[in-house]
């Protein structure tokens, strides 16, 4: 558990009593797991677990102390015992079945972290060992797959959603303006001219709705950085590994794609609407509202 403090944040997580020494037999307890088990700091566990032999390993433990880490796959499934009483539980003598590591620059280099990890185990010639970021292990690994397709998919559909809105704002100033543009093409306007109108026109447009856009944005993702957004109803009964509570991250690489393809959409969406209107026939242009 000392070293656990630093890696899994224990004392944060820590509710009630204290964290166990490491030549205790204290235990820490999922607060949702001793509520299920109706125990409480003082009382005993006994535990049964699979030795490193095959065959079963009882250890006794008391409850030392109750945490909430917020997953509730977690508080009601997770409790925490000194190394040296598991190990002796299971007859595990010196040895540890995984070595969980926390890499200094932050969680998202943990693949990087564990590829290089992985070339010094081989190269010492522990071939039987792997290291896995934390992102491919259990159903942690397949939840962030399937959020990440959610994620493309919404993000897909809000696109063509955007694009259709826009196209249509644009045809519709456009068939107001037939006049207009029939007039600009009787007077000798080329037909590159009309579609660079309309096109320079909509992104200018389009560059005051993302920059308003983006104000709002990130003013609402960093309130909400503070607040988080509360998935505790929805979330009532259900053990997805993930806290209830979301904290949106804001960053200027998010904000910078936001920029990029808000201008792309509105590029494309004037596109058409500008061609289309640059082919018009000036004499029946003129006759439209007639």
């Amino acid at each position: 558990p000392s070293r656990e403090k630093t890696l899994y944040n224990l004392d944060r997580m820590l509710v009630a009593g204290t964290v166990p020494g490491d030549s205790s037999d204290g235990v820490l307890l999922g607060e949702i797991l001793a509520k299920e088990l109706g125990l409480k700091i003082g009382d005993e566990l006994f535990v049964v677990g699979m030795t490193s032999y095959g065959g079963l390993g009882p250890g006794l433990y008391h409850v030392t102390g109750l945490v909430r880490s917020g997953i509730r796959a977690l508080d009601r499934k997770t409790f925490f015992v000194p190394l040296p009483a598991a190990q002796e539980q299971l007859a595990m003598e010196d040895r540890a079945m995984q070595i969980a590591c926390r890499v200094r620059q932050g969680r998202q280099h943990a693949e990087e972290a564990a590829a290089r990890i992985q070339r010094v185990l081989d190269e010492a010639g522990f071939s039987g060992v792997a290291a896995v970021p934390w992102n491919r292990v259990g159903l942690m690994g397949r939840f962030q797959g399937v959020w990440r397709m959610m994620f493309f998919i919404l993000a897909g559909l809000l696109m063509v959603l955007a694009l259709g809105t826009v196209a249509n704002t644009v045809l519709m100033a456009v068939m107001e303006r037939t006049r207009e543009i029939g007039a600009l093409r009787a007077l000798g306007f080329q037909r590159g001219f009309v579609v660079r109108m309309i096109v320079m026109e909509t992104v200018v447009i389009g560059l005051l709705g993302i920059v308003v856009g983006l104000i709002i944005g990130i003013g609402v993702g960093l309130l909400l950085q503070h607040t988080g957004i509360d998935f505790t109803k929805a979330m009532a009964g259900t053990d997805f590994p993930m806290k209830p509570i979301i904290y949106p991250h804001p960053s200027v690489s998010t904000a910078v794609w936001a920029f990029v393809f808000g201008l792309l959409i509105t590029l494309l969406a004037a596109w058409f609407p500008a061609r289309s209107a640059s082919r018009m026939q000036p004499a029946r242009a003129l006759r439209a509202y007639h």
